[in-house]
């Protein structure tokens, strides 16, 4: 009989039809490179950063993000081709990773020795790919810039340096394609920051960091109408820019930090940085920098692009999602939907009002929802030396809510 009784509940559990699961949010990730295609800034990339990397796109320049596919290797860099959005480069561990259907599949192709920190596409010969990255020069690690002549498929690899170092950034002029600057850093006794240019496409570099300081050169970027105006963006030395085509530097700011650069051929004397904590602003070709952070939350803005139409529109991407502005900065508004990759360390739901949720996301804040995760509501920072790695709500009062600090 117990035998016969058991076997009955089998079935009836097998025939159960469960529901499927359905990401309720908080929504964001810790997205570490982000880019817009140049043909459509509509059409914007950004990877998680993990591995494997979820790589996310977004069709309606950063307000919606749907999930493309993914890549098994953290993901430090992206660039879309000029002419095609569906096609996009990305940056790994020794690799550049090629998508031709809008990031859903990926092949990939070696190049240099180490993290491929930056990647650049030739404005108007998209077979021209350049990464920045290292390689092997006697017993030493030096600066490296790679070249591709064939879309991706395949890479060559040159030293800029004999001293150890590694290359971060590259810009190309969109007016004149055959100057390219690769910025990163060497080292003997001392870290030096470095910027190598070359004016034949990438066949020579010369020496041109100058009075350059700062440890790193993080970023670059050129004026989008003026060859002569560069910018560099550094680790501890604020933000260089040079107006004879990086034959000699003046700072600008002394902003640290600099993470990457963006600009608009719509905007041109407008420039944004991102740093480790802010957003800053340029309108005037890069000669005064000013912050353009309201709204902004979170740290590590690596991703940022500008719409080459519409310049008034800029999404920046850090680690705990995006944000898009629509007024060139003058606030911004978390633009995550769609970008379900938040790491939910411990929640807690309240007994006398179960739609009442509370849920920490880990390295950013502690989300409130009152409507079982229709929306989220971040609630005011109190976290200084760990994340919530427990949480209980009061049973007869769903406003009150502890937390157990990892950290004490």
């Amino acid at each position: 009989m117990q035998k016969t009784v058991i076997l009955s509940m089998l079935v009836i559990l097998s025939s159960l039809t469960f529901a499927a699961w359905e990401p309720l949010g908080p929504y964001g990730g810790n997205l570490y490179a982000m880019a817009a295609a140049p043909s459509n800034s509509n059409v914007l990339y950004s990877a998680v950063y993990g591995t494997p990397a979820p790589i996310y796109r977004s069709t309606d320049g950063g307000v919606s993000w749907v999930r493309a596919g993914q890549i098994s290797s953290y993901i430090f860099s992206l660039a879309v081709d000029p002419t095609n959005p569906a096609i996009v480069y990305a940056g790994g561990y020794t690799y550049v990773y090629k998508s031709t259907n809008s990031g859903a599949t990926w092949t990939s192709a070696s190049a240099g020795t180490y993290y491929i920190y930056a990647i650049a596409v030739h404005p108007t010969n998209p077979s021209y790919v350049y990464a920045a990255t290292r390689t092997t020069y006697s017993t030493r690690s030096v600066m490296a810039f790679s070249r591709s002549t064939n879309g991706g498929a395949t890479f060559t690899t040159m030293g800029l340096d004999t001293l150890n170092g590694l290359s971060y950034s590259i810009a190309v002029d969109r007016i004149n394609p055959n100057n390219i600057l690769v910025g990163g850093y060497s080292s003997s006794t001392t870290t030096v920051p470095k910027v190598y240019k070359s004016a034949n496409g990438g066949t020579i570099f010369t020496d041109v960091s100058g009075t350059i300081t700062g440890s790193y050169v993080y970023a670059l970027a050129v004026h989008p109408t003026n060859s002569s105006i560069v910018y560099a963006g550094t680790y501890a030395g604020g933000i260089w820019r040079s107006i004879n085509g990086g034959t000699t530097w003046t700072q600008a700011t002394t902003a640290t930090y600099i993470y990457t650069l963006a600009t608009s051929p719509a905007a041109p004397d407008v420039a944004y940085a991102g740093t480790m904590t802010y957003v800053y602003k340029s309108t005037n070709a890069g000669a005064s920098w000013a912050l353009a952070s309201t709204g902004l939350t979170g740290s590590y803005f690596r991703g940022l692009a500008v719409h080459q139409t519409q310049p008034s529109i800029v999404v920046t991407a850090n680690g705990s999602g995006a944000f898009r502005s629509t007024n060139s900065g003058g606030n911004w508004v978390e633009s995550n939907a769609g970008l379900n990759t938040a790491s939910i360390g411990t929640f807690s739901l309240a007994r006398s009002q179960p739609s009442t949720i509370y849920a920490e996301y880990t390295g950013v804040a502690v989300y409130k929802t009152i409507n079982s995760g229709t929306s989220w509501t971040k609630l005011p920072s109190f976290l200084s030396c760990g994340n919530i790695c427990g949480m209980a709500v009061d049973p007869t009062n769903p406003n009150v809510c502890f937390g157990l600090e990892g950290a004490g």
